[in-house]
């Protein structure tokens, strides 16, 4: 399902440790470091010689912390859909029938918002498919509810609709309904939730023009509709990436293109602007002292790297390995650790082993080697931000 290069040597490792003057364990965060790992979630509190596995399943994905990073919320194939690769052995691209779960990082007890139907099937001979396929979760701003987008596959395709979540009284609701199917085959969108709404993410055929345009649905918190906001495909300027950010005290949602570039989509007006610098992400609760995710250099693969910075700007002094970046990163509640991965900047493919980095500490994670699949790491939550001028 997922390839990665071999892990770093053991001379490597020894030759990073030498430079950095050894390496010990990081202190211990507010949350730990949930890596998800051979398809299932582990946690590691920075002290502890092993990871701790809360989850025994082998198909969960799409780790979202919520905003007090006391909760995760993820997306896991459901077991119907499981049962069917093990009679089909396998199915091609696209999104396949899943539940949404919650869990609780320290104890590893879970909940099942997102369960399938009664009497759900999934490519079962003989019997008509009876199942959900869901979007990622996405949590409010406050953290006391989560949403995603679903539809089902016993109904007209075109009958996706918005799901909100209520964490303290366990109850999730239809908040939209009869949303614009995606072009292509049927497939649930994506979203953000911020003070100004939520923000769906599609593209679609412009119900005027019949042309191929993306498309921005913005909905208040109750799942009212604000304003859809249709933006002209362009072939030479694919959008590869969306984000909620802040700018002046503003939300929109910054757009990067094939090109590099990016623009920034203002959820009032609907009006598309060029960035007046790249986002960077930092930690949500430390927002001033936090270290600095950054995307990176160029690269010769489509997916670029990241670049870690101390909160005053200044590069972390990490001596990189020859030949890669740093492909994946996630920062600690308190913005001042950094949980990474190196990328083969050549071909894109992620080395197995995590590391964190602290105060000047470079720690490698217990209990992953070469043959594991790490697929995400989260941590603390996160915001997206345009630097001031």
């Amino acid at each position: 399902m997922y390839k990665f290069r071999q892990a770093l040597s053991l001379l490597t490792l020894l030759i990073l440790a030498l430079m950095l003057g050894g390496t010990t364990a990081a202190q211990n965060p507010d949350a730990p470091l949930v890596i998800v790992k051979n398809g299932d979630l582990w946690t590691w509190d920075g002290l502890s010689d092993s990871l701790t596995q809360i989850t025994q399943w082998g198909f969960n994905e799409e780790i979202r912390v919520s905003p007090d990073a006391t909760q995760i919320a993820y997306h896991s194939l459901a077991q119907v859909t499981v049962e069917a690769i093990e009679r089909e052995g396998g199915f091609g691209g696209g999104r396949l029938p899943g539940n949404i779960w919650i869990i609780d990082p320290l104890t590893g007890d879970g909940i099942r918002p997102g369960p399938q139907p009664t009497g759900a099937s999934f490519f079962t001979p003989g019997v008509p498919d009876n199942v959900l396929y869901r979007s990622s979760p996405f949590w409010s701003p406050s953290g006391s509810q989560m949403a995603w987008t679903e539809y089902r596959s016993t109904t007209d395709f075109s009958q996706f609709n918005l799901i909100i979540y209520d964490v303290a009284s366990s109850q999730s609701w239809i908040a939209a309904s009869g949303l614009p199917p995606q072009v292509g085959a049927p497939a649930p969108m994506n979203g953000v939730w911020g003070t100004t709404g939520i923000v769906l993410f599609n593209t679609q055929l412009d119900p005027v023009s019949g042309e191929m345009v993306n498309g921005y649905l913005l909905y208040d918190s109750q799942g009212n509709p604000m304003m859809d906001i249709l933006l002209p495909a362009d072939a030479e300027r694919v959008i590869v990436e969306e984000q909620l950010v802040t700018y002046n005290d503003t939300e929109y949602i910054a757009i990067r293109y094939n090109t590099q570039e990016w623009d920034l989509l203002d959820l009032t007006t609907g009006e598309l602007i060029p960035a007046p610098a790249e986002p960077i992400a930092v930690s949500a609760i430390t927002l001033d002292t936090s270290l600095q995710i950054h995307h990176g250099a160029d690269t010769t693969v489509a997916s670029r790297g990241y670049d870690i910075l101390e909160a005053d700007g200044t590069p972390l002094e990490l001596p990189m390995p020859s030949g890669r970046v740093f492909g994946r990163a996630a920062l600690s509640p308190d913005g001042r650790a950094a949980a990474f991965q190196f990328m083969d900047a050549e071909t894109g493919l992620m080395d197995a082993p995590v590391y964190i980095w602290r105060e000047g500490i470079l720690s490698l994670v217990p209990d992953i080697d070469g043959n594991d699949f790490v697929t995400e790491l989260a941590w603390g939550p996160v915001k997206w931000i345009i630097p001031e001028a």
